[in-house]
């Protein structure tokens, strides 16, 4: 039949077939701003993925969202990638440290950008987290934060 492969024999003997995908697969979500506290980690983006192996870049634009009038303008978020249960998956996380050279009176801001490969055995949640670590009391914020994860078939590592 047209656009079917050969994937084997029944145990007549008898050749099956069945259409392949050739489509590439993504996953997105996105997040309205958000708060980090101090010293809190906070999940901006859950995304429940099946098993496979991805490519996944998350962004967030971080800052201190009190401004130069009522804030230190400092901004010192970090980003990274985790599973359901909390773990770190092994992609490099994102470092931002702004600080006070600021003239905007919204505060300093900067992207954080987490991008890596992940395999994943079975069903997972990928989390992009970020926590907030210096500054003043005021929280940080992370504006409209993105997460694409796509599917694909080989990782090549050479």
């Amino acid at each position: 039949s047209a656009g079917q492969f050969a994937t084997g024999f029944d145990s007549n003997g008898e050749i099956q077939c069945a259409s392949t995908s050739t489509g590439i697969e993504a996953w997105q979500r996105s997040r309205g701003n958000t708060n980090l506290p101090k010293g809190e980690g906070v999940d901006l983006i859950m995304l429940p993925l099946p098993a496979g192996t991805y490519l996944i870049t998350a962004v967030a634009n971080v800052r201190d969202d009190s401004g130069t009038i009522n804030g230190d303008e400092e901004v010192s978020v970090r980003c990274f990638l985790r599973n359901a249960a909390n773990a770190t998956l092994p992609v490099r996380d994102s470092f931002v440290d702004i600080g006070e050279a600021v003239d905007d009176d919204n505060g300093p801001a900067a992207p954080a950008v987490v991008h890596g490969a992940i395999s994943l055995a079975s069903p997972d949640t990928v989390k992009f987290t970020c926590t907030s670590s210096k500054g003043d009391d005021d929280a940080e914020e992370a504006e409209v934060s993105t997460m694409t994860a796509i599917k694909v078939a080989t990782l090549h590592t050479p």
